[in-house]
Order: structure tokens, then sequence, then C-alpha cells
């Protein structure tokens, strides 16, 4: 079951458990215990696999130090892994840290393999060295798509969203033209 429609499953059950033939004077102290820790334990490995799927990134420490074998815990994450990339296929990140190429190379095979045998076509799983999440951008690459949005929206430097000019205006004052009357005070906030 995925952890994504088990939650709402343990939500229902909660709500509805007591209610189902038996009273709350069923119920001992010992027995409710059981039942709290169950569901602790429950929701909490539910949370612990949605966090290893997001991040979706071994590091060395899942390996012995110095070695291609999976600790218990790495063992533990790529089995949650190998779950999730059967029916949703996409790219692992295996970070190689100060591993020498041939332990890394050694580390890629084991993830493999694993994958493998857990039923993951592994051709649908490029296996890299990647940040969770991804490589990320520039912040040149940010400041240009921020400015590029403003511009779309049609401010410009020191308006805002909801303090810029009313009524409808013309697209055609885009840059490159100057002294449109479209955009009568537009040209002394920039400065030109």
């Amino acid at each position: 079951m995925r952890p994504s429609t088990l939650l709402p499953r343990l939500a229902l059950l909660a709500l509805l458990g007591p209610t189902a033939g038996c009273t709350l004077d069923d119920f001992d102290d010992g027995h409710q215990r059981e039942v709290n820790a169950w569901m602790h334990d429950t929701l909490h490995n539910a949370a612990g696999e949605n966090a290893i799927i997001t991040q979706r990134t071994l590091y060395p420490y899942h390996f012995e130090a110095g070695s291609a074998e999976l600790t218990p815990l790495g063992r533990k994450n790529l089995r949650t892994l190998a779950g999730h990339y059967r029916e949703h296929p996409g790219p692992l990140n295996l970070r190689k840290g100060d591993a020498p190429v041939a332990l890394y190379t050694e580390r890629v095979e084991t993830v493999k393999r694993v994958l493998d045998d857990g039923g993951v076509d592994v051709a649908l799983v490029p296996i890299r060295d990647g940040s969770p999440g991804g490589d990320g951008m520039s912040s040149e690459d940010v400041l240009i798509i921020r400015q590029l949005d403003i511009e779309a929206m049609g401010e410009g430097p020191g308006q805002s969203s909801q303090g810029g000019s009313s009524g409808s205006s013309s697209s055609s004052g885009t840059s490159g033209t100057s002294g449109s009357s479209a955009s009568s005070g537009s040209s002394a906030s920039r400065g030109n």
C-alpha cells in the first residue's frame, strides 16, 4: 500500500475504530496503549517512507565504510525506493562523497542489483551523483526570471502589482520603444 493512501485510511480507522462493535469500556489501559503505539509507529513509518521517496538520495553513510555493502539503513531506504520506482521510475541520487571512482562504481552496481531484485526496471532509473531535489539554479538565472515576470505583468521598478497603472495598457510600448504616450510616467520611474 502506498504511504499516500495509508494516512487517510489510518485517520478513518482512528475515528471509527472505537465505534466498530465495541465500547470504550472494552478497552483497558494496556490495550489502548498498544493501539496508540501501533498508530504512532504506522504514521511515523509512513512519514519516513515519504521523506525517503521525496529525497530519492543515498549517501556514503548508507554503505559500510570503504565498502559497496549497504548498511541496514541503506537496505531499508533502498527497499523503500524500489517499491516506489516499480510504479514511478525516475532518477536516483547516489552521492559519491570522497569515495574513489572504483568504489563509487561498485556502489552503483550494488544499487542497480538491489533495485533489479526488487522488480524495478533499472534502465528507467538513472543513477547519478546529484543533490536531493535537483541541482537548483544560479542566482543570476533567478534574477533574470524575476525580471521577466515583472515585465510580463506590466510592472516596472518601483511599481507593485497593486499600485500599478489602472485601466488597460498596451503592450506595444515594450523595450526598444521610448517616449510612447502609453508609458508616460514609466520613463521617469526607470530613470530614463
